[in-house]
């Protein structure tokens, strides 16, 4: 004869596993002999995982290269440029960009989506397309996307300029078959072309200031006080003080260094705003040189605002290369409101009581009565001098 037993096994996270052995011992009942057994049994939750590769061929290296469960194996290969100043390219010369996509979890995939979006400098990846391991091909893919496989992509990098930049981020999308749990990854890739160029960052005191490498790249975009998206909460009646940072950040001296400030959107335009060069002159303009890889700082003032007025405005930086005479620039956003004042209202204090003995506080109801009382007085004062007044014409 056989019985039966249940139990419950708690709900596991993505990823988890669990094993465990069930056991059963007993007695002969005319033997007195033990007996047991055992049984084990596992399972796991599974852990859905994509990953992207964003490159280019470079002839001294190779590309991405994978274990036998999909994960990478060479990370910062030859080709792989992650950070800026990134991939050093000539003017005019366009670049075949390269993405491997690699399933590295334990969970058949399913809806891929292959996506590139330029995040700074210029030159937007085109033609981009994917030939996915069942041999059809486009940027979006049903699946099934198997566990430990790859698939490659390519787009075109226009041509950049003297002196361009160019960074974008690489991301993919997709859905885990079973556990329906989405998944995603990105990888961002940079490039330049070698000459001069100018960076500006405008900023206010928040505990934290730009930072920079020994090339003159700013390190930290987005650092407290650069306030180019969100917008700074300023004090009524306040003066705020701004403060602007320039770096070379090119890979040639400049000449003919000016620094200007413009109101663009609401009140209050930057007054007394000054450079200390880094040959200890001052003003908003330089002669130069300005050296690669240095810095200098300027500062203004930004008048009180009041409450509900707003300021936007655009600081700029131009230059010259000193060898090239290419010129360049750059311009940062910055900006801030005052909140508008809060309106007094009557009615119960802030503890929900009424108020204080001696106040009067328009409820509506006592003013309605007041008036009430004020007109029953006017009418009995002016009924009583129309009674008085023909009194008198009668008596006369």
């Amino acid at each position: 004869t056989q019985f039966d037993c249940t139990g419950t096994l708690p709900a596991l996270p993505n990823g988890a596993t669990h094993s465990d052995t069930a056991t059963v011992t007993a007695v002969g009942i005319d033997s007195r002999t033990p007996v047991d057994d055992e049984d084990e049994w596992g399972g796991r939750v599974p852990a859905p995982s994509i990953d992207i590769e964003k490159w280019n061929v470079e002839t001294e290296g190779v590309g991405p290269e994978y274990d036998e469960s999909g994960a990478l194996t060479n990370d910062g290969y030859d080709g792989d440029f992650d950070a800026p100043r990134g991939k050093a390219m000539g003017v005019g010369e366009n670049l075949l960009i390269n993405f491997t996509i690699s399933n590295d979890g334990n969970e058949v995939l399913e809806d891929i989506v292959v996506s590139d979006e330029l995040t700074d400098g210029s030159g937007v990846i085109e033609d981009l397309y994917c030939v996915f391991p069942d041999g059809s091909t486009g940027t979006e893919w049903a699946g099934p996307f198997e566990i430990a496989v790859q698939f490659d992509c390519t787009g075109m990098l226009p041509a950049l300029g003297e002196g361009e930049r160019h960074s974008d981020l690489a991301k993919v999308t997709g859905v885990g078959v079973d556990s329906r749990t989405e998944v995603d990854d990105e990888d961002s890739w940079n490039a330049y072309v070698p000459g001069p160029s100018i960076d500006i960052e405008k900023w206010n005191d928040e505990g934290e200031a730009p930072e920079y490498d020994e090339t003159g790249l700013l390190l930290n975009d987005g650092f407290a006080g650069d306030f180019d998206d969100d917008s700074k909460e300023l004090v009524a009646g306040t003066e705020t003080t701004l403060r602007f940072t320039v770096s070379n950040d090119g890979e040639e001296a400049l000449i003919d260094v000016a620094v200007s400030d413009e109101l663009t959107d609401g009140v209050g335009t930057i007054t007394d705003l000054v450079c200390v060069f880094p040959d200890g002159s001052t003003g908003t303009s330089w002669d130069g040189p300005f050296d690669v890889g240095t810095q200098f700082e300027c500062a203004g003032t930004l008048p009180a605002l009041n409450a509900g007025e707003s300021h936007a405005d655009l600081a700029k930086v131009t230059g010259v290369g000193i060898t090239s005479g290419i010129a360049v620039g750059d311009e940062d956003e910055w900006s801030a409101a005052v909140p508008p004042a809060e309106v007094a209202t009557e009615g119960p204090n802030e503890e929900g009581t009424d108020a204080p003995e001696g106040s009067t506080p328009n409820t509506g109801v006592e003013g309605s009565a007041l008036l009430m009382a004020l007109a029953s007085v006017l009418l009995l004062g002016g009924g009583g001098a129309l009674l008085y007044a023909r009194r008198k014409r009668v008596d006369a």
